[in-house]
């Protein structure tokens, strides 16, 4: 009670223009500042904050008991910060330095800089990637191709169905024929294990010295032979298994992932985005695809069923 007494009396003594030295001590109504501050009679509100902060806070040309940023600190909003430390507040948010925030459809993007502005300027996503929004974050992400465990598929291009008749499937491959290092092919075998329901029963992962397979349980075979142990690396194609997802990855071509749900994904670069063919269509496509999904044409023919 004495100490918030001594306190109103001092700032009143201010508003007059009276000169107050330092009452307080370490055991007589110590006011403790957070890292960065120190304690002061008077302390002018916006004279040491970042600069983002200059045209937010409403600044008085009266001093005030408190704490003061030290030298080369200024205050945040917060607390009291180094300069590169600052931060900046754009329509009501704050951004760290360096941060980029992206809008409008990733259309435009928005820069922290350490000078507390925000920099914006016009962007648009890679041709292999979609505009995205996950954890409420938007950005720029590379396109997929998803087959469910129920042989629902949705393709590069967002289109898609469900495919209702059991049997092997080009799911995705470089149709490049020219090409040799690139490569690739994918094949789903689908099957009617429960009455009226498609169920992927193995998946098949071609290279061009390679063959992967891995069925429903997640069992592995590389060039027909069972793989007890992973990861496995020749080339450029990787396979691991993290948390019953079989990853199988060519760094310059494909990334196919198998999830313990028997849910297939798969992405690829940029280097062989306009040569692909397959149920998962294209991601640059040169005409405008059916918005039916065709996949009888799609059927693979190395792997024959009871209707060959």
């Amino acid at each position: 009670m004495l100490c918030h007494s001594i306190s109103a009396y001092m700032l009143d003594c201010q508003d007059f223009g009276a000169k107050i030295g330092n009452w307080r001590n370490a055991t007589f109504c110590p006011l403790p500042c957070s890292p960065g501050s120190h304690y002061d009679t008077c302390v002018l509100p916006c004279t040491a904050s970042c600069p983002g902060l200059v045209d937010t806070l409403t600044c008085t040309m009266t001093c005030v008991e408190g704490c003061a940023c030290d030298k080369d600190f200024y205050y945040n909003g917060t607390g009291c910060v180094p300069s590169d430390q600052c931060s900046c507040y754009y329509n009501g948010h704050t951004y760290k330095v360096g941060e980029t925030v992206i809008t409008d459809d990733c259309h435009r993007m928005h820069t922290c800089h350490a000078s507390g502005i925000v920099v914006s300027k016009n962007m648009t996503c890679d041709p292999d990637q979609s505009c995205l929004v996950k954890g409420g974050v938007m950005s720029c992400q590379l396109q997929h191709c998803f087959l469910d465990a129920n042989g629902t598929l949705n393709q590069f291009n967002g289109e898609g169905g469900t495919i209702t008749e059991p049997g092997s499937y080009e799911i995705i491959q470089n149709c490049d024929v020219s090409q040799t290092t690139h490569w690739f092919r994918v094949v789903v075998k689908l099957e009617t294990c429960t009455p009226g329901v498609n169920t992927i029963l193995a998946v098949y992962v071609f290279f061009n010295d390679m063959m992967i397979s891995v069925n429903s349980k997640h069992d592995i075979w590389i060039n027909g032979r069972e793989l007890t142990q992973t990861p496995f690396t020749k080339s450029d194609v990787n396979v691991v298994v993290s948390d019953n997802t079989v990853i199988i990855d060519s760094t310059s071509t494909i990334h196919v992932s198998f999830s313990s749900t028997n849910e297939l994904a798969i992405s690829v670069s940029d280097v062989v985005a306009d040569v692909l063919c397959g149920a998962c269509g294209m991601i640059r496509p040169t005409i405008i695809e059916l918005l039916a999904l065709n996949i009888g044409k799609w059927k693979a023919p190395d792997f024959p069923g009871c209707d060959i």
